[in-house]
C-alpha cells in the first residue's frame, strides 16, 4: 500500500502541535462565554467537548444569519464535517470543521481548543498561487485537498471577523517565508484578510537558516503575533483526500435501505469508513475497496468480514444480518459498520502485504500464530481493544452528535466494545464495568439486556 510521506512528517497517528491567537476579539466573547467546563489548573491544552463546539458553531451561523453578529468575511461552518484531531504530545484533540466564506480561491476551515483555561478560535485558510477567475472556485470549499508536496500559495491565520494573526509562503509544500504582519497589525483596526491574499502587501521574513530542523521549527511554532500553525491543514487536507477515495470505492449496491441510509450519515462525518482507517492505521491509502452486503451470519453475530471472500476487483466482502436483528437501533448498525471496516482494512492489508502488515502489526501478528485456533479476525479484535477503544468511542460520538443524541460518553465508550468483549483486555475489566457494558450493547442490539428483559433504547429503530 502506497504511503503519503510529507517533507515534515511522514504521516501517521501523528498529528501536528497546533498553537492558536493569544487574545480573542471582543466581539466574539459574548459567544466565547456560552462555552463552560473551563478549567484553568488543567495545564495549558484541554478539549473542548464535542457538542460544546457543535453548539458554539450552530449558534454562531445563527448569529449571522440573523445579523445580531457582525458579518465579517460571511463565515458559514459545515456542522457536519465537525470533528476532533490529536494533538501531538498531549491527551488533547483539538475541534475542527469546514467552512466557507465570500473570499474567492479560499480553503477554509475553523478550529478550536481550549489553551489555559482559555477558548480559543481560529480559522485556518489556504490560498493556492492559481488564476481563482480560472477554475480557482468560490469562498470555502471550491479547492480540492492536495498533497502538501504540491502545495504552492499562502497559509494564513485569522479570527472569526478575519483579522490575520498569521502567515506563511509555501513553495511546493515547503515552508518560503513567514509573514511579517506586526506594523500593520499595531494600526486600529487591525488588517483583514482579504486584504492581505493581494500578492506583496505585506513584508516576508525569511528562515534563519535552510537546515530541516530549523524549517520544522519555523513551520510549527508560533509566530510574532501568536497566531496559529499550518501543520494539521496539510494532515486535514490529505485525510479527507483519502478518506473520501476509500469511502466513494464501497460498494452498498446490496445492502438494504436502512443500512444505506447510516452508511450515508456516516460519511458525512469523521465516522465514516475512510476516516476509521486513516485514523486506526496512519497509513493514508486509497488502495483498498470494501463490499457491503446483507446475508446471514453465524449466532450472536451481527456482521462478519469473510477473508476468504476477497478478490483484486471487490476487495473485502463483510455481511450483515439484519434479518436476525430487527430490534436494533440505527446506533448499533453505525457502531457495528465503523468496527466491520477496520476488519475490512486489515484483512485487506494482510492479504495485499503480508510484509508490511507483519511489521506495523508484530503484535497481533505473533498472538495470531501463536494460537491459529483463534482465528485473524480474534487477533484482530485483540489489537482493537489494546489500541483503539477510546478513539473508537470519540469517532462513535460524532457520529451521534451528528444525529441530534444528546447522550453521556459512557454510552460511546461502552458501545465501542461491542464485538471486543471476549478480548482479554475486556476480561481485565470490573465486573460491574463489563456487565454495564454487555447490556448495553445488547439493549441497543436486540431490545433487551443479558437477563432478557425490555429494556428502552437510545437509539432509533433502524427500520430493517
Amino acid at each position: 500500500m502506497k504511503e503519503i510521506v510529507t517533507p515534515f512528517f511522514k504521516i501517521g497517528i501523528v498529528i501536528v502541535l497546533v498553537f492558536f491567537l493569544f487574545n480573542c476579539s471582543d466581539q466574539n466573547n459574548g459567544i466565547n462565554d456560552s462555552i463552560d467546563g473551563h478549567d484553568s489548573k488543567s495545564g495549558v491544552f484541554k478539549t473542548v467537548p464535542l457538542k460544546n463546539s457543535f453548539d458554539f458553531f450552530a449558534k454562531l451561523n445563527s448569529a449571522r444569519l440573523t445579523g445580531r453578529y457582525s458579518d465579517g468575511i460571511g463565515l458559514e461552518i459545515d456542522l457536519e464535517s465537525l470533528q476532533q484531531v490529536d494533538i501531538e504530545g498531549t491527551d488533547a484533540k483539538v475541534n475542527l470543521a469546514l467552512a466557507a466564506t465570500r473570499l474567492e480561491g479560499v480553503d477554509t476551515e475553523v478550529l478550536q481548543v481550549e489553551i489555559d483555561g482559555e477558548l480559543q478560535t481560529v480559522l485556518f485558510h489556504q490560498v493556492p498561487e492559481v488564476d481563482i477567475t480560472d477554475g480557482g472556485g468560490g469562498g470555502g470549499g471550491g479547492i480540492n485537498p492536495i498533497d502538501p508536496d504540491d502545495f504552492t500559495g499562502s497559509v494564513y491565520t485569522t479570527d472569526l471577523d478575519g483579522r490575520v494573526l498569521s502567515g506563511f509562503k509555501i513553495i511546493e509544500g515547503v515552508v518560503s517565508v513567514g509573514y511579517d504582519f506586526t506594523p500593520l497589525n499595531s494600526i486600529d483596526p487591525p488588517i483583514k484578510l482579504d486584504e492581505v491574499i493581494i500578492p506583496g502587501y505585506v513584508k516576508p521574513v525569511l528562515p534563519p537558516t535552510n537546515d530541516a530542523a530549523t524549517r520544522m521549527d519555523y513551520q510549527f511554532v508560533r509566530s510574532q503575533n501568536n497566531g496559529s500553525t499550518m501543520g494539521i491543514a496539510y494532515f486535514a487536507a490529505i485525510n479527507k483526500k483519502i478518506s473520501k477515495e476509500i469511502d466513494d470505492e464501497i460498494d452498498e449496491s446490496k445492502l438494504p435501505p436502512c443500512l444505506k441510509n447510516i452508511l450515508s450519515d456516516l460519511k458525512k462525518t469523521s465516522s465514516s469508513p475512510g476516516n476509521m482507517i486513516t485514523k486506526f492505521t496512519g497509513n493514508l491509502s486509497s488502495d483498498y475497496n470494501w463490499t457491503m452486503e446483507q446475508g446471514p451470519t453465524k449466532p450472536d453475530v451481527p456482521a462478519h468480514t469473510l477473508p476468504g471472500s476477497y478478490t483484486a476487483a471487490t476487495g473485502i466482502k463483510t455481511v450483515f444480518d439484519v434479518a436476525s436483528y430487527p430490534q436494533a437501533t440505527d446506533l448499533s448498525w453505525a457502531r457495528t459498520i465503523m468496527h466491520e471496516s477496520i476488519h475490512a482494512y486489515l484483512t485487506t492489508y494482510y492479504i495485499r502485504n503480508a510484509p508490511g502488515f507483519m511489521a506495523d502489526y508484530p503484535v497481533m501478528f505473533q498472538a495470531w500464530i501463536s494460537d491459529t485456533n483463534r482465528g485473524l479476525n480474534a487477533a484482530q479484535h485483540e489489537e482493537i481493544a489494546r489500541s483503539f477503544v477510546k478513539s473508537f468511542a470519540d469517532a462513535f460520538e460524532v457520529y451521534g452528535v451528528s444525529k441530534g443524541y444528546k447522550l453521556d460518553k459512557q454510552f460511546y465508550q461502552d458501545m465501542a466494545w461491542g464485538g471486543l468483549i471476549e478480548t482479554d483486555a475486556f476480561k481485565k475489566l470490573p465486573e460491574a464495568d463489563r456487565k454495564r457494558i454487555s447490556n448495553t450493547i445488547e439493549i441497543e442490539l436486540r431490545g433487551k439486556d443479558d437477563q432478557d428483559n425490555v429494556k428502552a433504547q437510545k437509539g432509533k429503530k433502524a427500520g430493517c
